[in-house]
C-alpha cells in the first residue's frame, strides 16, 4: 500500500510525472506520433526501481490530420476559389468585348456621318461660290447630325446602368417605336 509510482510519455513529457499511490496515467490531446510510455515504482522503503518498464505506443492521426486530407482540402479550396473567380473573369471579358463592339460601332457610325457632313459642307461651299442654293445640302447636314446625335443617345442609353429599370426600358421602346413609325 506504500508503493508509489511515476511515469512519463517519452517524446511528450519533459519530466517524470508523480502519480503517488494511483495506478492510473491519463493523457489528453496527445499529437499523432510514436511514443514510449515508461513507468517506475518505489517500494515501501522509498527505493526507486531505476529500470522500470516501457511500452511502445503509436497515436494514429485523425483523418483531418493526414497528408492526403490536407492535399484534398487544398485542392477543394483551390477549386472553390477558381469556381468563384472564373465566372467573374468571363463576365469581365464579355463586358470588355461588348465595350469594344460599341466603340467600333460608334466609331463607324459617327465617323461615317462626320465624313458625310464634311463632304456636304464642301459641296455647299462650292455652291455658295457658284451662287447655287445650298439649302438641300444644309438640310441633309441637319438630318445627318440629328441621326448622329440619336445614335450617340442610344449608345449612352444602352451603356448607362441607371437606365436598367423597367420604366426606362419602356420609355426607350416607346421612343424607338415613335421614331420608326414616323
Amino acid at each position: 500500500e506504500k508503493v508509489r509510482f511515476r511515469y512519463r510519455l517519452e517524446g511528450y513529457d519533459a519530466e517524470w510525472r508523480q502519480a503517488g499511490f494511483e495506478r492510473v496515467a491519463q493523457y489528453t490531446h496527445v499529437p499523432p506520433g510514436h511514443y514510449r510510455f515508461q513507468v517506475t515504482a518505489a517500494n515501501n522503503d522509498g527505493v526507486w526501481n531505476e529500470t522500470g518498464t516501457a511500452l511502445a505506443i503509436w497515436v494514429q492521426p485523425h483523418y483531418w490530420q493526414t497528408a492526403w486530407f490536407r492535399v484534398a482540402a487544398s485542392l477543394a479550396a483551390a477549386g472553390l476559389v477558381f469556381g468563384l473567380i472564373w465566372p467573374r473573369l468571363m463576365q469581365a471579358r464579355r463586358v470588355q468585348a461588348l465595350r469594344l463592339r460599341i466603340a467600333n460601332d460608334l466609331h463607324d457610325q459617327v465617323g461615317s456621318n462626320l465624313g458625310s457632313i464634311q463632304l456636304l459642307l464642301w459641296r455647299a461651299d462650292k455652291q455658295f461660290s457658284q451662287h447655287e442654293d445650298p439649302r438641300p445640302q444644309l438640310t441633309e447636314i441637319h438630318d445627318i447630325t440629328a441621326a448622329t446625335a440619336e445614335s450617340i443617345r442610344d449608345v449612352v442609353w444602352l451603356i448607362d446602368p441607371k437606365f436598367d429599370t423597367l420604366e426606362q426600358i419602356f420609355q426607350g421602346m416607346e421612343s424607338l417605336c415613335a421614331r420608326l413609325l414616323e
